[in-house]
């Protein structure tokens, strides 16, 4: 299994890190300092976001690898402390 780690320094749809995260190929991200996830990444991983520490402040995401998921069950939200 594949454990990405990354602290995405406000990295947009537009961001080349982007590119280099998907040629990882993780099953599993855990990424903070998300800005916005591009569609591109949206169809091969499922996001689950917390909420900004505060105002303004940029989100933490969990990225688990699941081909063809349109969501997150609930009760996988609220365990994981995102929802």
């Amino acid at each position: 299994m594949r454990v990405v780690v990354w602290d995405m320094r406000k990295a947009t749809n537009a961001s080349p890190a982007w590119n280099y995260f998907l040629e990882l190929a993780p099953d599993l991200a855990l990424l903070q300092e998300v800005g916005s996830i591009p569609e591109t990444v949206g169809r091969t991983y499922v996001s689950l976001e917390g909420q900004p520490a505060r105002p303004g402040a940029f989100r933490s995401s969990a990225l688990p690898f699941s081909p063809g998921a349109k969501s997150v069950p609930q009760s996988c939200s609220q365990a994981s402390g995102l929802g």
